[in-house]
């Protein structure tokens, strides 16, 4: 990587991303994620960085992030980013060259506020918590889920959710294993949607509110879910079918067949409107039953039966052929063997 002698390097803190107010707009710092646009895929300064600026540029963006695009000084940047200080300045060499990184003029150093002070100035607490804090907390605790006592995957939560005015004090962090922790979240999102923040005299120390920002897209799923049981609960539900006596003595009386009982009473009850007589339905199946029994006809649908007015039919004087007796292969396999065996005899 070449170093280049004349470029007007900032020192320390005088070191910030470009154009960072233009496209990254967070209300609260740290957060999850950051913005990366479209554009970068036109840019030509950026195909020219080398790989190990490329990559670093990701990070310090990631960095910035966390005050509001401004750097921390050449060390703590080093540190963050793992690699040499050597290694970093060839790297802000490039990366000011190419204009990714600008310094800060004179009123703007004079302006730089803490991570604490720019979530306040905007409204909002910062759920950034210490090193010294996880420390003190950890010791406190003594390594232990203050729900359930278990020791493994633990997290720092806010006792009091940021959400709802709560801060990163250590009054206000403990430690939860992931299950209650989530467990916690989901409770607290509830409470959330179902009341206004309540802030907590401790808690109005730091702030009287903090954005949603972070937690926009679980709470969006959350309302999604909330909008399609609504949706569910809002449909019709299915009455349980009630039959009368006469429908229930229609079903009775019709030989068993494919159709439901509930397509045949459906069926049934357009007959009725069509006309058809109850009566004269019930002794029509009569009627159809002794015919199936002659003949050995099957069953229709009581759907089709019904449908196509067969109770109209003058069954008794329909004239009956009953069906010659198909032969199964064991009466032809004997005829052939008497066949064969009478021949020789």
């Amino acid at each position: 990587m070449n170093k280049s002698k004349d470029v007007n390097r900032p020192n320390n803190h005088n070191l910030q991303v470009r154009n960072w107010k233009k496209f990254q707009h967070y209300k609260d710092r740290r957060p999850p994620w950051i913005k990366l646009y479209r554009e970068i895929l036109d840019d030509c300064k950026w195909y020219k960085l080398s790989g190990d600026a490329a990559k670093a540029l990701i990070s310090i963006w990631l960095i910035a992030s966390e005050n509001d695009g401004i750097l921390p000084d050449i060390d703590t940047l080093a540190f963050r980013l793992r690699i040499q200080s050597n290694m970093l300045l060839s790297i802000i060499d490039e990366l000011s060259l190419n204009e990714f990184l600008t310094p800060l003029g004179q009123e703007e150093i004079s302006n730089i506020i803490t991570v604490s002070n720019i979530a306040k100035s905007n409204g909002y607490g910062s759920r950034y918590i210490t090193d010294k804090i996880k420390l003190e907390v950890t010791n406190r605790d003594k390594g232990t889920c203050q729900h359930c006592g278990s020791q493994k995957n633990l997290e720092f939560d806010h006792i009091i959710a940021v959400s709802k005015g709560g801060n990163s004090n250590i009054d206000n962090v403990q430690l939860l294993c992931r299950s209650c922790n989530r467990q916690k979240r989901t409770k607290d999102n509830e409470l959330l949607r179902q009341a206004q923040p309540i802030v907590t005299t401790s808690a109005a120390d730091s702030c009287d509110k903090r954005s949603l920002e972070t937690e926009t897209e679980t709470y969006s799923k959350e309302k999604e879910k909330e909008k399609e049981k609504e949706k569910k609960d809002s449909l019709p539900t299915k009455k349980l079918n009630v039959y009368s006596e006469q429908e229930e003595k229609f079903w009775k009386a019709y030989p068993p067949n494919g159709a439901s009982k509930f397509s045949s009473i459906e069926s049934y009850r357009k007959a009725l409107k069509e006309g058809g007589l109850h009566e004269e339905i019930i002794n029509g199946i009569c009627e159809y039953k002794d015919y199936l029994s002659k003949t050995g006809h099957e069953v229709a649908m009581a759907t089709t039966w019904l449908n196509q007015r067969r109770w109209t039919i003058d069954y008794p004087n329909i004239e009956v052929h009953l069906p010659s007796k198909r032969k199964t292969a064991t009466d032809i396999a004997i005829e052939e063997i008497e066949r064969k065996y009478g021949q020789s005899n």
